[in-house]
């Protein structure tokens, strides 16, 4: 006989007084334990069924009706090989709900292909044990950043905090501000990019932005904006304040780079070579040490899952950028 635990069940009826809507947008407001996506995930394999049965195939964007009866099955638990690391962790504040951290530069977010420690996540897992929500390889993760980006996090660490989080996220009612060091000076001190966001058809590596807002109904393309402030501009560099409003994968990066203006030792979006790119000066001196990308994640601003209170935190300046925001803030000729 297995020893395996079955599956968890969740069982959901559509009475008279329930408002009809989308069958995501329902089951996920049933239990604080599933987020919206992790809805349509479970949708799309197959784990949601339907009594009386339905005739077309169930889909997250169907609506329900009055009379039926919707059961979910959660596939057993797998037992995560994720291994706990006793690495260090910047914690910019917690409380029972959420973890905010500084993530250092060179750090990944969780393991991958190459990459099975190391990871944020395997530094959670020792840290922060309690924590077994979300996939079993990103316990309590909502979101991400690139391995070179530095800066702020928020991490879940129950399943309420888990799907709050998600859904503010995937609806966009996060604030997020970065410190991003380009080439160039862009012709205008504040600007605004609205464009299509798709990866590049010969770069696998990266994502093209030279596109133009997608339609509603194009789901290969999709939508990125990223609000700019140029702080400061000096020999060459401009110290630019990046705001998104979408969060798509390297979207700070692609932007700036399709606008002609790649972040210092970017290696995918043009960004090497500083030492032959900017003119001798203490901006060239400083930027010839960096040994990532000058991106970091400097704020992020949420609704906290549980109060409700708007919290904001901030990261500062990590010091291998310090020396870069100096030179240019001093030497500053806007």
């Amino acid at each position: 006989m297995s020893g395996s635990v079955p599956p968890k069940q969740f069982v959901f009826e559509v009475s008279p007084e329930t408002p009809i809507e989308r069958l995501d947008a329902f089951l996920s407001k049933q239990t604080e334990e599933l987020s919206r996506s992790r809805v349509k995930s479970l949708i799309a394999n197959g784990c949601v069924s339907v009594t009386p049965a339905s005739q077309k195939a169930i889909k997250a964007s169907m609506m329900i009706a009055s009379g039926q009866t919707w059961v979910i099955e959660l596939p057993p638990a797998q037992a995560s090989d994720l291994v706990p690391e006793e690495l260090p962790l910047s914690i910019l504040y917690e409380d029972e709900d959420i973890i905010v951290v500084n993530k250092a530069a060179h750090m990944v977010v969780h393991p991958g292909a190459g990459q099975p420690q190391g990871t944020l996540a395997n530094a959670l897992r020792f840290h922060f044990p309690d924590i077994q929500i979300g996939d079993a390889q990103r316990p309590g993760l909502v979101h991400r950043l690139d391995k070179e980006t530095s800066g702020v996090m928020v991490v879940a660490r129950n399943a309420h905090a888990h799907r709050v989080l998600s859904e503010a996220f995937a609806h966009r009612e996060i604030q997020k501000k970065y410190l991003a060091f380009c080439y160039g000076r862009p012709k205008s001190v504040q600007f605004s990019l609205q464009t299509g966001h798709l990866r590049h058809d010969k770069d696998r590596r990266r994502y093209n932005t030279r596109l133009p807002p997608p339609e509603a109904d194009d789901e290969m393309v999709r939508f990125a904006h990223t609000d700019f402030h140029v702080q400061g501009f000096a020999h060459g560099v401009s110290l630019v304040e990046a705001v998104l409003h979408t969060g798509r994968t390297h979207q700070i990066r692609a932007h700036l780079a399709d606008h002609g203006h790649p972040i210092l030792m970017d290696a995918i979006y043009g960004g090497l070579k500083p030492e032959k790119r900017i003119g001798q000066s203490p901006v060239r001196q400083a930027a010839v040490r960096l040994e990532r990308q000058a991106l970091h994640a400097a704020v992020l601003g949420f609704k906290h899952p549980k109060s409700g209170e708007n919290c904001r935190f901030e990261a500062p300046c990590p010091e291998d950028l310090l020396p870069l925001q100096k030179a240019i803030l001093d030497a500053n000729s806007l």
